[in-house]
Order: structure tokens, then sequence, then C-alpha cells
């Protein structure tokens, strides 16, 4: 009987240890405010600003904090998932369905801001509803593997919002010709090493937004060991709100960080109307730049 007593008493103690553990390993969030309808850098989408605090067992793990912390954001349009329009590599998965997976950082008191553009929702124009989803993804490397975990939320992970998708433009870009300095924007060769400097491998990009919401829409091949280079190969149906700012930018490309070199920044309008200069470019890092647009829609 004494032993069915002690056996009772540590199963009680395991259960009560596992309850404990997963109270404390958690993503609470304190404060979840949507903004449907914003402006951050130059693009139009929905804003979503949240402070988050995680509950972590660092007695249990045995270490001060998880190897990583994910937040996962899924949008919903009539019970299913929005497919992505155009061809972000930041906001879809490889189902070219919608999904955004931010880090976290837990700085004391500070908010964090999550941004969804609405040029990469396949929705209609006009009048949406979309069910938002917050999901948290943790590792910890302390036990078991370092595979992706779902953690549990406690707060509000799950919203219903309203908002208007504006028109959408649609274009088509080639850069035809381009010259770089030898020299990069701190006077040192492109690709400089301890022994000497070589000519940079030139490519250029379709980008929007900056920071967190950076976006490639799309990336040249890449001119080897060359001051200057031109393509035959447009960038097409390149998609954005009616009014999104983006920058066709020059970069000379490196396996750890491309180096910027210069870029045209504006709306569509304003990009087309620099495409009608009859003489090429001199901007930035460039001695010579001249490209070509055309508006699909």
């Amino acid at each position: 009987m004494r032993n069915i007593y002690i056996l009772l008493v540590l199963a009680f103690q395991i259960l009560g240890l596992e309850f404990a553990t997963a109270q404390k390993d958690s993503l609470i969030l304190k404060s979840v405010k949507c903004f449907p309808d914003t402006l951050f850098n130059g693009v139009r989408g929905i804003g979503i600003s949240y402070h988050a605090i995680l509950g972590y067992d660092t007695t249990f793990h045995q270490q001060k904090s998880p190897t990583e912390t994910k937040l996962k954001i899924n949008l919903k349009s009539n019970k299913k998932r929005v497919n992505c329009n155009g061809s972000s590599y930041k906001y879809c998965d490889k189902n070219q369905v919608f999904q955004y997976i931010k880090d976290l950082r837990f700085d004391f008191g500070r908010k964090e801001i999550i941004f969804i553009p609405f040029y990469i929702l396949e929705l209609n124009e006009g009048l949406n509803t979309v069910e938002i989803e917050l999901s948290a993804l943790m590792s910890d490397t302390s036990i078991f593997d370092s595979a992706l975990k779902t953690l549990k939320i406690i707060g509000e992970s799950r919203f219903e919002i309203q908002f208007n998708k504006p028109q959408i433009e649609e274009f088509s870009v080639l850069v035809s010709g381009v010259k770089f300095m030898e020299t990069d924007f701190k006077g040192k060769p492109w690709d400089y090493n301890l022994l000497s400097g070589a000519a940079p491998d030139i490519c250029w990009k379709v980008t929007v937004g900056a920071g967190d919401n950076y976006d490639a829409l799309y990336c040249s091949p890449v001119m080897k060991n060359s001051y200057s280079a031109a393509w035959l190969d447009w960038a097409e149906n390149i998609t954005l709100s009616k009014g999104d700012k983006f920058s066709i930018s020059l970069y000379d490309d490196d396996p750890a960080s491309d180096d910027f070199a210069g870029s045209l920044y504006g709306t569509l309008p304003q990009i087309i109307e620099k495409s009608t200069q009859k003489q090429p470019m001199v901007f930035d890092r460039l001695t010579y730049f001249t490209f070509m647009i055309n508006k699909i829609k």
C-alpha cells in the first residue's frame, strides 16, 4: 500500500511539473492592435502592433532563453487561406500561399510591428474581410532536437478585420545598360580584400519597403567581375498597389551581403517619367544607367 502511495505522489509531481512547464513555456500577448489601412515605407497595407512577453521555464530547459522564437501569421478569407499575388520571397510559402514568419524580440516594454502589404494578397479590389491567425514557434537545442515546436499563446491570437484593397498596377522593367565606378561609397574597390580589389559582380533588383518589410520582387542574373553590364531579360508582371513606391536598385552581389551601388525610387508614374530621359542617367556610384519600363495594367 505504501508503495502505491509513493507512486501516486510521484505521478502527481510529474503531472504538476508538466503543467507548470506548459504554463511557463508560452507567448503572452499583452496587447494587439490592428490598422486595416496604413502606409509604411511608401507601401500600403495592414499594420499590426503587438507587445509580447515570453514565458520560459529556465529551470526545466537549463538555459536562459530559447535558441529561436518566431511568430507566424496566416490569413483566411471565407475560411480558406489567402493566396499570394506576385513573386515575393518574403510573404509566401512554397505553394504561393500567404505566410509570414517573424523573429521575435523581447525588449522590455517594446512594441513590435507586423506589416502585411496589400500588393501581395490575391483578393478582389474593394472591401474584403479576412481572419488573421497568430501562432508561435520555439526551438530549444537543450532538449531533444532543434526543430521548431508550437508554443502556447496566451491572449488574443485570432481576429477579423475589414479593409479596402486598392487597385493594382502591373508593369515590366528592364535595365539595359549600367556602368559602375571603380570604388564603392567608402572609396574602396568593390570586392576588396587584404590582397587586392576585384571588379564587382553586378545585379539589379526590383524592391519595395525597408527594414523588416523589405521585399525583393525580382533579382536579375549576375554579371561577374565587370564594371559594366547589360541584360536582355525583363522583370515581368510586377504587381503593386496603385501609388506604392518601389526601387530599381543596383548591387555588387556578395555571398554575405550585397553592396548597394544606386537606385531609382518612386511611384510607377514617377519611374516611367524618369525612363523618358534621352540621356543615360548618372547617380550614386553609377556613371551610366539606362532602362525601359512598360505599364501593363
